[in-house]
């Protein structure tokens, strides 16, 4: 698969417009670490596809045994028409099972997952490009999950629930994966000590509140000073009406 991946990506890459460069944080955020799954979820989702595919696949060795005695039976003109249509669904189960694996492959080396300083941010897809950024001030639950054959290939899922599912009720959209993961427990980790992080220094506030403080904050130290400008002017004038009153007398 990774000959024919070879092969394809000349034409694959520029048909489909995509990019093989590693996105990016946002603007002001620092990459800690980036990492995409292991090869043992691209076996195990090779497994998925075949698993899809099983039926169609079991036709596809069936299927000459099968137009031979049927065309036997209903004649040799009806005969050929059934073996014309059972050769074109062969060719067609045969490329759109091809088409599925190339996708899986192509999905397997676009799918990254950067953990920054601030945030996160899962790129996958390959018909369908998404790219989810999750600020770790939103994030509510991470999750570590394995099931039987998960465990069979090496590797974990991390779902990480955001601020947002948790008031929405069913949560749609709002909660992210990230598939693969042979270190899901230390990268959990990982994220938590980075949200508490973010939290101590004040890093989970959003940057329009962050400027929202900081022209606050400026505004009080010119009041401030004002404040203290005629507070000076009043006292310097008493001092001046208290010395005329003096001379006076």
């Amino acid at each position: 698969m990774d000959a024919l991946i070879s092969i394809l990506a000349p034409v694959l890459w520029p048909l489909l417009k995509l990019r093989r460069e590693m996105p990016t944080l946002p603007e002001g955020s620092r990459l800690v670490k980036a990492f995409s799954p292991t090869r043992g979820w691209l076996l195990y989702s090779y497994g998925q596809g075949v698993l899809r595919f099983s039926g169609l696949l079991l036709f596809f060795f069936l299927g000459p045994t099968v137009t031979k005695n049927f065309g036997q039976n209903i004649g040799d003109g009806t005969g050929k028409l059934v073996d014309v249509a059972f050769v074109f669904a062969i060719v067609s189960t045969t490329l759109a099972f091809v088409a599925n694996l190339v996708g899986r492959r192509v999905d397997f080396e676009l799918r990254h997952y950067l953990i920054g300083d601030r945030s996160l941010r899962i790129a996958h897809g390959v018909f369908r490009r998404e790219e989810v950024t999750v600020s770790y001030a939103n994030i509510q639950n991470i999750e570590v999950s394995q099931g039987p054959m998960e465990r069979l290939f090496g590797f974990k899922r991390l779902a990480i629930t955001n601020a947002n599912a948790a008031a929405g009720g069913d949560g749609t959209g709002h909660v992210v994966q990230l598939l693969g993961v042979d270190s899901a427990e230390t990268i959990r980790e990982m994220i938590i000590d980075l949200q508490r992080g973010a939290k101590d220094s004040g890093l989970g506030e959003s940057t329009a509140t962050r400027e929202r403080a900081e022209m606050a904050s400026v505004a009080l130290l010119d009041v401030q000073a004002a404040a203290l400008a005629l507070k000076a002017a009043v006292s310097m004038r008493l001092d001046l009406l208290a010395s005329g009153e003096e001379r006076g007398a």
